[in-house]
Parts: C-alpha cells; structure tokens; sequence
C-alpha cells in the first residue's frame, strides 16, 4: 500500500492542458505536423516514409539519432515492428530501440507513440525523474517500485515495466476516470514541468516565446491556479 497521496482532479488536469496551449502553443503546432507527417508517410517498409518520420522526430523531440542507421533499421525489421505495433505489444519498442551498437530506447518510444499514442506512453527523462521522486514519497507501492528499479537497470528491455509505471500513476492519482491517452498524460506531466521551469526557473526553451512582456498576460493569469496544483507541488521540488 502507498504511504503518499497524490490525487489529480479533472479541473486541475485541464487546467495544465490549457496552460500548456497557451504557453507551449508551438510545442501544440509541432504535435499537429507530427500528425501530418505520420498521415503522409505511413509506411515502415518504404525508406523515404520512415526516414521523414525518424527527420521530424530528431527536429522536434530533439532526439538525436541517426536517420540512415535507425531508417535502415526500422525498414530491414518492419514486418515484426508493424505486427508488433498493430498488436499494441512493448516488445515492438526493444525491437526499434537496439539500433547497431547504439540503444535508442527514448527515440523508440516516441516513435511507436507516433504512430499508436493510445497505446505507447512515452519515455521522457523529465517525466521519469517525475515518477522517480513519487517513488521516494512513497506514492507507489512495492511491487511497482520493482519495476521502477528494472528500467532503472534494463530500459531497453523493460518497456513493459514502464508502462506498468505509467499505468500505476494513472491509477493511483485518479486521472483513470477522465483521461483520453497515454499522449495527453504525457502532456500533462511535461507540460507542467516545462511551466514550472520557465515561470519559476525562467529558463528559456526554443519553443516558448522569450518575449517577457508577452508571457505576463498568461502568466498572470495563470500562475495563481497553477501553483495550487498537485503536480506543481510535487515538480517545485525536484532537481531537473
């Protein structure tokens, strides 16, 4: 059993949303040309699709990796990848993320989660530092803190276990009864965190807008409500 209540209410959890559309508005047009580009390039067994997939997720979620290795890659397996992703199975995440001699698990992730967001939570350091300081307040239970220190030790091969993580948070704070996807969870808890971090922290990302003026209207508005929440009570003391 916990010891450590943390509990998300439908007004809080829309609350961050909203705040992220008007803060992080262009972290929202990015989203839409992911979209876009998953539309027009469906393929995993066509090169040029797949590398326009891999090309905006390094553009976007800046993940670094090598289009030519993980493009070949993805193309050479993409029978059992598109299996495994129809079939929602995590395995499909192992299978993208052992790219040569280079573990691309975060990539994986958000690669699987482009294509199937309802089925494949993304792994952010952001958000697992997130659910690694829940852990230490006792907000977890025993079994779940073995699958923390798993992918703790083996990340690219416990993918389940994270999403078993994942499911924990989202059933322990409540946000089971009113949450439409792993996606939008995910941009609840990045979106917060990025928040805090501007707002408090004023470090500045190239997707926020560095004119102080004009973040004052949303700030004032908002940094009221959002500091009242239960995520910026817990985000405002972790070391990101």
């Amino acid at each position: 059993m916990s010891k450590f209540n943390f509990k998300v209410t439908r007004q809080e959890y829309q609350l961050v949303l909203e705040a992220r559309r008007q803060i992080l508005f262009l972290s929202e047009i990015q989203e839409m040309e992911c979209q876009q580009c998953k539309n027009a390039h469906p393929a995993n067994n066509i090169e040029s699709d797949v590398r326009e997939k891999v090309k905006i997720l390094n553009k976007y979620f800046h993940t670094r990796v090598n289009e030519d290795d993980v493009t070949s890659h993805i193309v050479k397996n993409c029978n059992i990848i598109d299996s495994d992703i129809t079939n929602h199975l995590p395995c499909a995440v192992s299978l993208i993320a052992f790219t040569g001699n280079r573990n691309e698990f975060s990539f994986a992730t958000k690669y699987c989660a482009l294509l199937q967001p309802d089925y494949y939570p993304i792994y952010d350091r952001y958000v697992w530092k997130f659910f690694l300081h829940l852990n230490k307040l006792g907000f977890f239970d025993k079994a779940t803190e073995k699958k923390i220190a798993n992918v703790n030790k083996n990340r690219s091969t416990a993918y389940s276990d994270y999403i078993y993580v994942y499911n924990e948070f989202i059933d322990k704070s409540g946000i089971k009864s009113f949450y439409k996807s792993y996606r939008e969870v995910d941009k609840y808890i990045w979106g917060a965190i990025r928040m805090y971090l501007l707002i408090e922290k004023d470090i500045k990302y190239s997707n926020i807008s560095p004119t102080k003026q004009w973040l004052q209207t949303f700030v004032a508005r908002l940094l009221a409500n959002l500091t009242t929440t239960a995520i910026w009570a817990i985000i405002s003391h972790i070391n990101f």
